[in-house]
């Protein structure tokens, strides 16, 4: 058997009575019950599926601490990447992607159209992405983007002056 990082980081957060060496032994009791013809198979199955049932509505979340052993950040959400700006985290808003070191990069859109985690994680490597659907006044086409520098812009909402960042980009439209 081979340890691996996530297996290890898995057994920390799992309930004891899922490690415990009684419900190892239990089991072990009972396969051979089954092996023998005294207790059926779906019965041992049921046994198992109504142990699972009661665990999750037991331990139904896991606490912020756990949730960042697997990848997510201290608030439980992942990290996209890494900010162009500043090199904070990026991850998921309702609005988009944004810097959670409140740079005021952002990179949930491209003209008009909501970019999925796979395109941002792209564009944030600087890579060339490919976005269907970008939207223009006479309709929409599919075209590469190829993210350039960081530009800022800003505009007014309500009386109140928004301000940003965002990528500069090259568009590659696809050869007919």
């Amino acid at each position: 058997m081979i340890l691996t990082e996530d297996g290890i980081k898995l057994i920390t957060v799992l309930p004891d009575v899922v490690k415990s060496p009684k419900l190892t032994a239990d089991w072990e009791n009972a396969l051979t019950l089954v092996a023998k013809g005294e207790y059926s198979k779906e019965e041992f199955m049921d046994g198992i599926a109504d142990m699972v049932t009661d665990l999750v509505q037991t331990y139904h979340s896991i606490s912020d601490e756990q949730k960042f052993m697997f990848g997510g950040n201290q608030n439980g959400q992942e990290a996209l990447g890494k900010c162009p700006k500043c090199g904070g985290d990026v991850v998921k808003g309702k609005y988009g992607a944004y810097c959670k070191n409140k740079c005021g990069m952002n990179v949930g859109k491209a003209m008009g159209t909501v970019l999925s985690d796979t395109q941002i994680k792209s564009m944030l490597e600087g890579k060339k992405t490919f976005v269907k659907g970008l939207k223009v006044k006479k309709g929409s086409y599919d075209a590469y983007l190829n993210p350039e520098e960081i530009e800022d812009y800003s505009y007014t909402k309500d009386g109140k002056e928004i301000k940003g960042s965002q990528y500069k980009v090259k568009l590659e439209f696809l050869k007919k």
